[in-house]
């Protein structure tokens, strides 16, 4: 019968999570305790079999700065999560779900009782260095310190994709709408998306930055954007860096009596529930595809938890009823 932890930390008189901490050499342990917990596992085998076991058993989702409501409502959140769970399932893994504040480390990753960690949301910075050693995966909009992993979508290939479709459809007066979060490089990859795809193609960026206290899932964000379509008639479309704003764009135009898209046309990003109640057109990242590559990768450890490894997955448009085809001039 293959040796335990359970073995080992009956051996020592220690906890279980002792030993798969010390296991790990997390950096709260003395060095003691990590000497006299790897002579005991070589001494009962353990090392010698664990190479044969999966290495990963359990796995903690962190979701940080995302609400429960908005957790098991969104199309982005959940088609990740799915993904992971149901990858993790395939391989007898446990997945254990928590929404911490956004500066804690919850108690199960600091008592080493998971074997990885998947970071969605918007995550503190120093969240990533409290990590120790465990493996982690950062996903889509958790921003990642250099030392670990994280797959996003191809923001910056999107956006591009995006600004290049207006272009085809005779579109040259098209502005950028994002939100002013300058610690955000989702924001900044998609707004540079879009303006290399403007110069490519000799055409003028007009990027406009909306208040970051505004939450596009209220109407405050609307008056905003009414205000800057006012001032910016000539404008034939309109790219969003989210489809929060798109939505709220779509009603300020229907406030100001804006025909979409005969007189404006409006893209979107991420294919939430809104754009398709909306039948706006959008970008549609793969999310799934994400998840479940956040799972292969913990699974196999291709990269070590201090190796940083970073990869994009690319999406596709989604053509619905908000833009329209311009005449040549």
């Amino acid at each position: 019968m293959a040796v335990t932890q359970k073995d080992i930390a009956d051996a020592l008189g220690v906890s279980t999570v002792t030993v798969s901490r010390a296991l790990r050499e997390h950096a709260d342990l003395s060095e003691q305790t990590k000497r006299k917990v790897m002579e005991t596992a070589e001494r009962l085998g353990y090392l010698k079999h664990r190479a044969a076991r999966p290495a990963i058993r359990r796995v903690g989702v962190l979701a940080y700065g995302i609400s429960r409501q908005f957790f098991f409502e969104s199309t982005l959140v959940q088609g990740m999560f799915e993904a992971i769970q149901n990858r993790f399932r395939e391989a007898g893994v446990e997945v254990v779900l928590q929404m911490p504040e956004p500066r804690e480390v919850p108690t199960m990753v600091t008592e080493g009782s998971v074997d990885a960690v998947v970071i969605m949301g918007h995550a503190d910075e120093s969240i990533f260095k409290r990590l120790g050693n465990i493996y982690s995966v950062a996903l889509a909009g958790a921003t990642a310190q250099a030392a670990h992993a994280h797959i996003g979508s191809d923001d910056f290939g999107g956006e591009f994709a995006v600004a290049e479709y207006l272009i085809s459809r005779g579109h040259r007066r098209i502005a950028f709408l994002g939100e002013d979060r300058p610690d955000s490089p989702v924001m900044r990859n998609r707004a540079h998306g879009y303006t290399l795809a403007m110069f490519d193609n000799k055409l003028q960026p007009n990027l406009h930055w909306i208040s970051t206290n505004a939450d596009p899932r209220t109407e405050q964000m609307q008056p905003q954007i009414a205000a800057f379509l006012q001032k910016n008639p000539d404008i034939t479309a309109l790219v969003a860096s989210h489809d929060g704003i798109a939505h709220r764009a779509q009603l300020a135009c229907r406030q100001l009596g804006i025909d979409v898209p005969d007189q404006i046309s409006i893209v979107g990003y991420d294919d939430m529930p809104v754009s398709r109640e909306g039948q706006l057109t959008t970008y549609r990242p793969e999310w799934s595809a994400i998840g479940n590559l956040a799972a292969e990768l913990i699974l196999k450890q291709v990269a070590g938890p201090s190796q940083g490894y970073r990869m994009v997955v690319p999406g596709r448009i989604v053509h619905r009823e908000s833009v329209a085809t311009l005449k040549p001039e």
